[in-house]
């Protein structure tokens, strides 16, 4: 299935992908006039520093949408980040700085981030690679236990728990080994994320 499938798929179920964008200027607007054209897909929150921007790109989304929705507008992007109506972010400020901050309180409340900052990608994009791929891990440990938990995984489980069927060994020892291997995998990531966080709001403070 196409992404416009799986997007149509989401309109019918009155599912959308809650949206919230930081930055109305020239970038942020035009997203915001982007999504409101597309079926399973809403804004949620939009943060400027001018207010009065924030209010005139939600307003200009409910009149070319189809659907009216209750967006948040407010002048401190956090309020935004943190709301349980809004499932991923959009950096459009342009701003190094404020992209870091940003990133970095995406990345506590456990959310996707999309940059339209390329200033901040240029800036400290491999080091908000590191942090991100420190903090999800490929192997849980809930995988051992139930591995049908995240379609990736389970191809790399299933391939590896076949050969050792094939090979005549037990597929719970197997299953206990992962539990293991993922318990340590994601203390370390924990371990380098929480220095990499500490040092990080050190430097913002």
């Amino acid at each position: 299935m196409t992404l416009y499938g799986k997007l149509l798929e989401r309109e019918a179920a009155n599912n959308p992908i809650k949206v919230g964008v930081i930055g109305a200027g020239q970038m942020g607007a035009g997203m915001i006039a982007q999504i409101s054209t597309i079926p399973g897909m809403e804004v949620r929150g939009i943060s400027d520093i001018q207010l009065e921007s924030a209010k005139r790109a939600a307003e200009a989304y409910n009149d070319s949408s189809a659907k009216k929705v209750d967006i948040q507008v407010t002048t401190d992007f956090k309020e935004v980040i943190e709301s349980d109506d809004v499932e991923i972010i959009v950096d459009a400020t342009g701003v190094p700085e404020v992209g870091a901050k940003i990133a970095l309180a995406t990345l506590m409340t456990k959310k996707h981030l999309v940059l339209l900052n390329v200033e901040v990608d240029i800036t400290i994009g491999p080091l908000m690679k590191k942090m991100y791929d420190a903090a999800v891990s490929m192997v849980h440990p809930v995988t051992g236990l139930f591995p049908y938990a995240n379609a990736g995984e389970l191809f790399v489980y299933l391939g590896i728990a076949n050969g050792v069927v094939e090979a005549g060994y037990s597929q719970g020892s197997l299953a206990v080994r992962y539990f293991l291997a993922g318990i340590v995998v994601i203390f370390i990531r924990g371990v380098v994320t929480e220095r990499i966080t500490k040092f990080l709001m050190k430097r913002a403070s």
